[in-house]
């Protein structure tokens, strides 16, 4: 069981930076993708700390239902990014 949850964790971080790399035409790639990785970490790597202190009055299991809520958050634009792209196909072909 754990083998296989290590696989699919190796799975998922393989996956992020093939979606990065589709996200942006290859004029502006490059850019695009350093912009946005330093963003969310600028964004995330502030926010953690005050987040997750915050909570603690609240659970001290507060770290852990931080990272609970983000792999949600991952699981649900995962899904939805799966989702808009099977759509875009669909489209595509009912156009052509």
């Amino acid at each position: 069981m754990t083998y296989a949850l290590a696989g699919l964790s190796v799975g998922v971080v393989g996956i992020v930076p093939f979606v990065m790399v589709r996200a942006f035409p290859a004029a502006i790639r490059f850019t695009g993708i350093s912009f946005s990785y330093n963003l969310a970490y600028a964004i995330f790597g502030g926010l953690t700390p005050v987040c997750v202190t915050l909570l603690m009055k609240l659970s001290p299991l507060a770290p852990a239902w931080y990272v609970l809520a983000l792999a949600l958050i991952g699981i649900l634009t995962g899904l939805w990014l799966g989702w808009a792209g099977r759509r875009d196909n669909i489209l595509q072909q009912v156009n052509a």
